[in-house]
């Protein structure tokens, strides 16, 4: 499986469970709903029976609100058992690490790095029992926490 598939994991869980997800752009507009359907480019956001589509170039991060297990992400993918391949991201930080990830809109995110590949990055949230898919495009610095 490739780094790719891994963090369309969260997607694809996300899709699989129809559970409430957050999706926030990266000009920080907060969009709500249900992931119906997703492809390479884009997202389909279903709320209140009205669909939307979500070009993902335009996300930053894509957040599950409420219960979302790591058992409901784990039968999606099987990140844990992957490294990160080869960027200049491993050889700062790795699988496992607390990082923080200060956004192009002036937002931290802090988390675990769970995977990432060319385009995205998966953190877990434990302190919130969350997982979230942050687009690098939109990533303006990353940093290990000690």
């Amino acid at each position: 499986m490739s780094n790719a598939m891994k963090v369309s994991g969260l997607v694809k869980a996300l899709i699989k469970s129809s559970v409430e997800t957050n999706v926030f752009l990266v000009n920080g507009v907060r969009l709500s709903g249900c992931i119906e359907k997703a492809d390479a480019s884009t997202l389909i956001l279903v709320r209140d029976g009205k669909k939307q589509v979500i070009y993902r170039h335009a996300i930053a991060t894509i957040v599950p609100v409420g219960q979302f297990s790591k058992e409901a992400f784990d039968s999606a993918t099987d990140c844990a058992e992957q490294d990160t391949g080869e960027s200049l991201l491993s050889g700062l930080v790795k699988v496992g690490d607390s990082i923080n990830a200060f956004m192009l809109n002036g937002i931290r995110l802090s988390g675990v790095l769970l995977c990432e590949d060319d385009e995205m990055l998966l953190m877990s949230v434990p302190e919130k029992d969350q997982f979230q898919s942050v687009m690098k495009r939109a990533i303006a610095t990353l940093s290990a926490l000690d």
